[in-house]
């Protein structure tokens, strides 16, 4: 069997062709490996940042938890001595205006009938 040249360069173009086209993807996929690690770097750098920033975010949480703590019993007590305060008042009207009826009434009384007895001799 003999081959002819056309043939051998034929199957020699189409080699090289093979090789140059591995050449390439082989490239190809080493740019992608790079480009990969790349993008694992800065995700692993946002990740770092998203971590430290839940750290800051926990601490800032506890603070505001023990200042909440601190504050209510504050709060509580300025509450009940507005309550307290307010049922004073509430009292001291009350009164008043008791003293006051049976200062009315005490008036009336004494313009009605008078506060000496008379003096009988038997």
């Amino acid at each position: 069997m003999r081959v002819s040249a056309l043939a051998l360069a034929t199957i020699m173009w189409v080699g090289s062709l093979q090789v140059f086209a591995q050449a390439p993807a082989e490239s190809s996929l080493q740019e992608s490996i790079t480009a990969l690690q790349k993008q694992i770097s800065e995700m692993q750098a946002v990740m770092e940042e998203m971590k430290a920033e839940i750290i800051r975010t926990r601490s800032e949480t506890q603070e505001l938890r023990q200042a909440l703590q601190v504050a209510r019993p504050a709060a509580a007590t300025e509450s009940q001595t507005s309550e307290t305060i307010q049922k004073l008042q509430e009292e001291h009207e009350l009164l008043s205006a008791k003293i006051d009826e049976q200062y009315q009434t005490k008036v009336e009384s004494a313009s009605k009938y008078p506060s000496a007895f008379p003096v009988r001799y038997w």
